[in-house]
């Protein structure tokens, strides 16, 4: 055997042998055992935070009001599109001045309080004033006396300003018909 040659160390008993490095390109190094593969070190997971559980009841109650809001809002929106159509309608027979249109509209009790005359008449005086486009704002529909009635709210915005008109409706056997109607220069709220 040659001196100058490596000579792998002899390993414990009980141990296997372990695999030799490669010759080194010194050849006063001597060979080293290799080292089984090493694995990366695994990062620490950050531990889970939890809720405390008031924020889980919070958050609990924040939804069920957003979801209560929401009804609430398609409900309104449902049961008051029927009249606001009715009501649309009137605004624009009374833009169009189209008086005999609107008093198609009329139910019973406006038709006993008011003519057809008497309508075209208001209608030539107050159409002027509402030309321009109008938006439905607030609306309510209630029962009382065993009757349901609506209200509906709307702003007209013309070339001069903002004029409004609150229109009255009451449901009848055959549909939502206009009740009463009125108009002016300044805001109305809902009188139901």
């Amino acid at each position: 055997m040659n001196p100058e040659s490596p000579v792998a160390p002899t390993p414990p008993t009980g141990m296997p042998p372990q695999p030799m490095a490669p010759a080194p390109s010194d050849p006063m190094q001597p060979m080293q055992p290799m080292m089984p593969a090493q694995q990366p070190a695994a990062m620490p997971q950050p531990a889970k935070r939890r809720l405390p559980k008031w924020a889980k009841i919070v958050i609990i109650i924040v939804g069920i009001l957003i979801v209560v809001s929401v009804a609430v809002a398609v409900l309104v929106i449902n049961v008051t599109a029927a009249p606001v159509k009715v009501s649309d309608e009137f605004m624009k027979d009374l833009q169009a001045n189209d008086a005999q249109a609107a008093y198609a509209l009329a139910s019973s009790d406006f038709r006993g309080a008011t003519s057809q005359a008497e309508l075209t008449d208001t209608f030539a005086a107050a159409s002027p004033a509402l030309q321009g486009t109008f938006s439905a704002g607030s609306r309510e529909v209630k029962s009382k006396n065993g009757k349901t009635e609506a209200e509906v709210l709307y702003t007209v915005t013309t070339d001069s300003g903002k004029e409004y008109t609150k229109i009255s409706l009451i449901d009848t056997s055959t549909g939502w018909q206009i009740l009463g109607f009125d108009a002016s220069d300044s805001p109305y709220s809902i009188d139901l």
